[in-house]
């Protein structure tokens, strides 16, 4: 005899409909405004294209359950992650649209998936553990004048239903053996809650599962989109200054460079409609003419006597017109056809040169030529900005400005269309740095990567001048140029973003007469020569990887004589120590040049010996 039975007798906490009941009271009792509860079983699809029968009172909540991960416990056990979608169904025939009349009650809705939202997440039951949003979107098959939302809720269930049971009821006799039996473990896993730092993602998991944060895509500064697995750091592409974009028309009447990202506005199109009025349509739009209007024919009382189609001719109406004779008479036209051209009426008639009035006395047509007449187009001048015509054109026929000429500091010149910008900062020459040759002692020995030889060997010392005519960068004094720098001011000594350079902390100090830039760190670096050339070659700081141990000519370009024994002791540098050069002692190649406190000189010491350091490298 065994004490193991087949029959179940408690599947209760693992039943999922049980756990569909209790989840219809929980939703009638918090959320009294829904009329119908029920299995999503498509019903929703039963609903006329017409929207004019529902085979359900709304607004509905209907259920959908799925297993979305299930888990093996032994002993036929099972944990099952539910996933327990809820469409909340509502009819409306409003719409949503912005500054629609019934926007208000379309987005009603939104409040009651609120409040359904309110009262599900955290809940838990007899049946089901609490209750954890995993997901919210519009249900993509939605009838029409529906709205269709589902939030889809997470919770753990227990299901034991196949796995043997136990019945100790009754009384077992001495002497039978009972099968041990354990019963599965109790889930103790927690709900872990991960957000990020302003909130905008949040997600709960099950301890002790495992959780995948989706890669962020973001838009670097070229304008590509870039994606980054989450919580990496990333270093945005610098942005490179894109080709210019030739927008032009079909028959390249119309051609214009744009920069991207632009944008461009094209310019309004005018055009002549069939009536021979002029109107104005936006580029790119399609339009319909205006259809040519009739000619009215008026009488002395102002009434309408005939209306002449376009290009139909009619004769002039009895005491309708009258014309000026030679002796300024005015005599009455009769049987005389009228042509309508445009919007002008011609007459038939055998005077070579005449004036038509209406009866009323209104001039209509003055001084044409009958035998072939010719309207006087208007012409329109074109002038620049200062009032200067430069072209005219006839009204209706395109006028083209011709280009401007500008002439470069070299004293070429190239074409630009009228009305395209032109930056004229893209002609200037900058500065021609106080930089070359002179600052290379001659050293042509390479002693390690990086000394001064080898920088000499890349070509470190050469400076090309701008190709155009350029001012020398002067001092007015030790701290001050003569002239503005490429920052816009006369500082030396600045920052990166041409600002005054720091005096304390890792700082980067331009030289705007020499074109070198410096990095100090907030406590100098220290090593031998070998250690601080190979610091400064692999040193990306500031984003640059072309840092060097200064030459020793390089470092006395910064040297301020004038203080003695503090030559490098001074705003922003504020060094008061030895500094060691990239430079070999010729007569002792042990050795290697070194910037000292005393007086300011360069001497001699062993490259083995632990000295403070800088960097230097052109910005120019």
């Amino acid at each position: 005899m065994s004490w193991i039975i087949e029959d179940n007798l408690d599947p209760k906490l693992q039943d999922w409909g049980e756990a569909y009941k209790e989840l219809c009271v929980l939703i009638k009792e918090k959320v009294p405004e829904v009329k119908h509860i029920d299995l999503y079983y498509g019903q929703d699809q039963l609903v006329e294209q017409d929207g004019n029968w529902n085979p359900f009172p709304c607004p509905a909540v209907l259920l959908s359950f799925k297993a979305a991960q299930v888990r093996d416990l032994g002993d036929n056990t099972q944990e099952l992650h539910m996933d327990i979608t809820m469409y909340l169904y509502l009819e409306t025939v409003q719409d949503t649209h912005h500054g629609s009349a019934g926007q208000r009650r379309a987005m009603e809705f939104v409040g009651l998936m609120r409040k359904l939202h309110t009262n599900m997440h955290g809940a838990s039951g007899e049946h089901f553990s609490p209750l954890s949003r995993v997901e919210m979107a519009q249900k993509a098959d939605a009838p029409p004048y529906a709205y269709v939302f589902g939030q889809t809720y997470r919770c753990v269930l227990l299901d034991n239903s196949t796995s043997k049971q136990y019945n100790f009821s009754e009384p077992g006799t001495l002497g039978l053996e009972i099968t041990p039996h354990e019963a599965p473990p109790v889930p103790t896993g927690q709900l872990v809650v991960v957000r990020n730092s302003d909130d905008t993602y949040s997600v709960t998991i099950e301890a002790p599962d495992e959780h995948l944060l989706a890669d962020v895509t973001h838009t670097d500064s070229d304008g590509t989109p870039v994606t980054r697995p989450a919580m990496t750091p990333f270093v945005a592409t610098v942005c490179v200054t894109p080709d210019p974009v030739q927008v032009r028309n079909s028959d390249n009447s119309f051609g214009q460079a744009v920069t991207p990202p632009g944008p461009l506005i094209l310019a309004d199109v005018t055009h002549t409609d069939s009536d021979g009025q002029p109107a104005v349509r936006p580029a790119m739009v399609p339009f319909v003419a205006t259809p040519a209007q009739p000619a009215q024919l008026y009488d002395s009382e102002s009434n309408l006597i005939a209306l002449i189609p376009a290009g139909a001719s009619a004769s002039v109406p009895s005491g309708a017109l009258y014309y000026e004779d030679a002796a300024g008479i005015l005599q009455p036209i009769t049987g005389v056809p009228l042509v309508l051209v445009g919007d002008q009426l011609f007459l038939q008639w055998s005077p070579d040169r005449f004036i038509v009035f209406k009866s009323n006395g209104i001039t209509i047509h003055a001084t044409r030529d009958i035998l072939s007449p010719s309207i006087t187009v208007p012409k329109m001048p074109v002038r620049n900005s200062l009032n200067t015509q430069i072209s005219e054109h006839e009204v209706g026929d395109p006028g083209i400005a011709g280009d401007s000429v500008i002439t470069r500091p070299d004293a070429s010149t190239f074409g630009l269309p009228a009305t395209v910008p032109f930056d004229i900062r893209v002609l200037r020459s900058g500065i021609v740095y106080d930089f070359g040759q002179m600052l290379h002692t001659g050293q042509l020995t390479v002693f390690r990567a990086g000394d001064e030889a080898s920088l000499h060997a890349a070509g470190w010392f050469n400076y090309t001048p701008p190709p155009y005519p350029a001012s020398y960068a002067s001092l007015a004094s030790f701290s001050t140029l003569s002239a503005a720098n490429m920052h816009g001011n006369t500082l030396r000594f600045t920052d990166r973003a041409g600002a005054a350079a720091a005096t304390s902390g890792d700082r980067i100090i331009q030289d705007h007469l020499t074109g070198l830039e410096w990095y100090l760190a907030a406590t100098l670096l220290t090593g031998t020569w070998t250690a601080a050339i190979d610091a400064a070659e692999a040193s990306t700081v500031g984003g640059s990887t072309d840092w060097h141990l200064p030459p020793e000519k390089a470092l006395e370009t910064i040297s301020d004589y004038s203080l003695g024994t503090g030559a490098l002791n001074y705003a922003p540098f504020n060094i008061a120590n030895n500094i060691l050069t990239g430079t070999t002692y010729p007569a002792d190649t042990a050795s290697v040049r070194y910037y000292t406190t005393g007086g300011g000189v360069t001497a001699n010491i062993g490259k083995t010996s632990s000295q403070r350091y800088i960097f230097c490298r052109r910005f120019i």
